[in-house]
């Protein structure tokens, strides 16, 4: 079966318990129907449902007293049907933005990412892409050039990320790059490769900094090849759902 759409609203406000509770779920289930397109996926309500609550644990900033935020699992709102880290970015790219918009993201002989605005990529294909990069000198990203170029060309979406970068990413610096700008500027946080040190608090957590935040799972998470996108914004995610389906 297909299990397009998603899972019933009420599951992403029930506890882990009752989201397992299989025969309150089906009996639900089967009395009130639900927002699939198909019918008989009430296990994939449940298997999703379940994805979405564990994945919005995980990377709630208030895990961590560090982190200094408020922002619980509740405030988060969590797609988690990406086959892969490049549809999630599509997905995000193609919610929020038109095409022939201008993106900015890490160059990729930077240590940035395909999904990124490469040429070879749809990201590259479909938007006007300002590639930002690293000082040579010390080999860490260039912020004041990334501020430079973001004030002389105003993009529409600034990505945050990298595939093969050793250092921390300064998300906050990034955001008031995008805050800054005559039209504020979407901004993207890609994790897929420090996801897991993220969850282990080893990494800056940009969720609730960037507007929204994609990562793979199958990489330092260690999971099933999918991928995942996290916003705090509601109108955000329903324009992320729509472009996911």
């Amino acid at each position: 079966l297909y299990a397009e759409g998603y899972p019933a609203a009420r599951m992403s406000h029930e506890s882990e318990d009752l989201l397992a509770d299989l025969p309150y779920q089906t009996a639900y289930h089967e009395r009130y129907s639900d927002r699939r397109y198909y019918k008989g996926t009430e296990f994939a309500d449940i298997v999703e449902a379940l994805a979405q609550d564990r994945i919005r644990g995980l990377f709630a900033p208030n895990r961590y007293a560090a982190n200094n935020s408020s922002i619980g699992p509740d405030q988060i709102q969590a797609n988690v049907q990406p086959l892969s880290g490049a549809n999630a970015n599509t997905a995000v790219y193609l919610g929020l933005l038109q095409p022939g918009d201008t993106i900015m993201g890490l160059n990729l002989a930077h240590g940035g990412q395909l999904s990124h605005g490469s040429p070879v990529n749809i990201s590259g294909k479909l938007f006007k892409v300002i590639s930002y990069g690293v000082d040579p000198a010390t080999g860490r990203i260039d912020y004041d050039e990334a501020e430079r170029l973001a004030l002389e060309h105003n993009p529409r979406m600034l990505v945050a990320g990298a595939s093969a970068y050793p250092w921390f990413i300064d998300f906050a610096r990034l955001r008031r790059i995008c805050d800054a700008l005559p039209r504020k500027a979407y901004l993207l946080a890609d994790v897929s490769h420090p996801s897991g040190l993220v969850v282990a608090g080893l990494f800056p957590n940009p969720v609730g900094i960037a507007d929204v935040t994609t990562f793979t799972t199958h990489k330092t998470l260690i999971g099933p090849r999918a991928a995942v996108i996290l916003t705090t914004n509601e109108a955000l995610a329903r324009r992320i759902d729509r472009a996911v389906f």
